[in-house]
């Protein structure tokens, strides 16, 4: 059933039970008079009982202990009915300390705040997803008082700008958690040192807060521990030069789901001097290297994790992890250094570098080589003389073969380069080209590398001229 409800309504239809001793011992004449037939067709009998609002008040005094109530989804519209005869704290949810109210149909604050009312130790409150105004300044100074013992406060899903925000913050100044999800905040002020001076918590997943220089406005909050950041489309992090002390307390911060895509981003989080926990898993920066690559590029960027992407910074793996990195990395400092500006460059991008290299020393890591040294490192380039061959364009050749090559596969390619019939037979011989200095039989089972090739020495094929 969809018809929208009270507050009072919708807590006597969850928490309360129709069926309970009281029940059972009414008499016979007052069922009677309390129990109405409903239209069936078949089946079971079915029944409606008018309940008294005293026999509600009744049933709600066993409430008072709750401590959490959940009515999301329950179609709420108001805190109660006037006839209820509930106000002027007549009925109090004693004992509540956190009360959900997502998914309802509340409109405005004045009616929270006639709920609020209810529960006079509410320390935890949920509106997200109502179609909820931010309240006016008549509104705020009609019933800022009662939200004053509000922590934490949930508002996702409300279409809400941050200057909603800021006006609803006036209700609650003393708020240390505070979820934002899902709203259309995309520019962010901080007003004075005042505003929000207390909050610890802070997400703003799903907001489309695209630019870094917004999110640094809520470094000024000292108390700031926990910043959740996913789903905001976040492509790059930098911070200004002229900003000190930002973030000071920031322990825990979440950047997954987002469109980090350069490792500067993430060395720059290095400036965060109280961060140990980090998200930052699905970002398009990380879809190029295996999981274990970038596991350790982050940690030896980021010099105080103690938990990345969930899971625990051992010592032992961090050392793992700086080892890794140095011998990935080092001979690209090596090669930065040789100019001063490039050196600057790459420790602004590598903050960590020398304090790792410091405490493990140089590495052992093999040269980088060039594509060209790597050909040069794995092929053989060889000169082919075919003196007999018919097409005297192909009385010479000149080819790269992998230096494993076999003399019988080299024989094997030479037939279908030299366009020689399949059954003819030959051999090859390596000589000197300009002397008779050198001259030696290939044999099939060794590899090409063996003999001393090079372009003063050339492999000669010696055709058999029989089929």
């Amino acid at each position: 059933m969809n018809s929208r409800k009270s507050f009072i309504n919708a807590l006597y239809s969850k928490y309360c039970d129709d069926d309970d001793d009281d029940d059972d011992n009414d008499n016979d004449n007052e069922s009677t008079v309390n129990i109405l037939e409903l239209p069936q067709l078949d089946g079971h009998r079915r029944v409606c009982q008018l309940v008294g609002m005293e026999k509600i008040k009744n049933r709600l005094k066993n409430l008072s202990n709750l401590r959490y109530i959940d009515l999301s989804d329950q179609n709420v519209d108001r805190p109660y009915d006037e006839h209820d005869d509930l106000n002027n704290h007549q009925f109090q949810l004693s004992k509540t300390h956190s009360l959900y109210l997502a998914n309802n149909q509340l409109t405005n604050w004045l009616d929270i705040a006639k709920i609020v009312e209810m529960t006079p130790i509410l320390e935890e409150l949920v509106l997200s997803s109502n179609p909820l105004m931010p309240p006016s300044d008549e509104e705020i100074i009609q019933i800022g008082d009662r939200f004053i013992r509000l922590k934490l406060i949930v508002l996702g899903d409300l279409h809400y700008d941050w200057n909603a925000i800021l006006q609803c913050s006036k209700l609650w100044p003393s708020i240390q958690r505070m979820s934002l999800f899902v709203n259309q905040i995309q520019t962010i002020q901080i007003l004075n040192d005042n505003q929000f001076r207390n909050l610890k918590f802070l997400s703003l997943s799903k907001n489309p807060i695209t630019d870094w220089n917004e999110i640094q406005k809520l470094g000024k909050l000292s108390r700031l521990e926990t910043l959740e950041l996913p789903n905001c489309r976040i492509s790059l992090i930098r911070f200004k030069h002229d900003d000190e002390n930002l973030f000071s307390n920031l322990r825990y911060l979440d950047l997954s789901y987002n469109q980090i895509d350069d490792w500067l981003s993430i060395a720059e989080l290095n400036k965060l001097p109280s961060l140990t926990t980090l998200l930052l898993k699905r970002n398009p920066l990380f879809d190029t290297n295996p999981y274990y690559h970038n596991f350790n590029f982050i940690l030896a960027l980021i010099k105080r994790l103690e938990k990345l992407d969930r899971e625990p910074v051992k010592k032992e793996t961090r050392d793992d992890a700086e080892k890794y990195y140095l011998r990935m990395i080092y001979l690209d400092y090596l090669e930065q250094c040789k100019d001063p500006l490039n050196r600057q460059k790459f420790l602004d991008e590598n903050p960590c570098f020398l304090d790792i290299l410091n405490k493990f020393g140089e590495p052992i890591v093999e040269k980088k080589l060039t594509k060209q040294e790597q050909i040069q490192q794995n092929f053989l380039t060889i000169n082919i003389h075919d003196e007999q061959n018919p097409d005297s364009s192909r009385r010479f050749l000149r080819k790269q073969i992998p230096k494993t090559m076999k003399v019988t596969n080299l024989k094997f390619m030479l037939k279908r380069l030299l366009r020689m019939d399949i059954f003819e037979e030959f051999e090859l011989n390596v000589r000197s080209i300009n002397d008779d200095s050198y001259s030696e039989l290939m044999e099939d089972r060794n590899d090409v590398c063996t003999y001393p090739i090079d372009d003063s020495i050339g492999i000669f094929v010696q055709r058999n001229n029989k089929h």
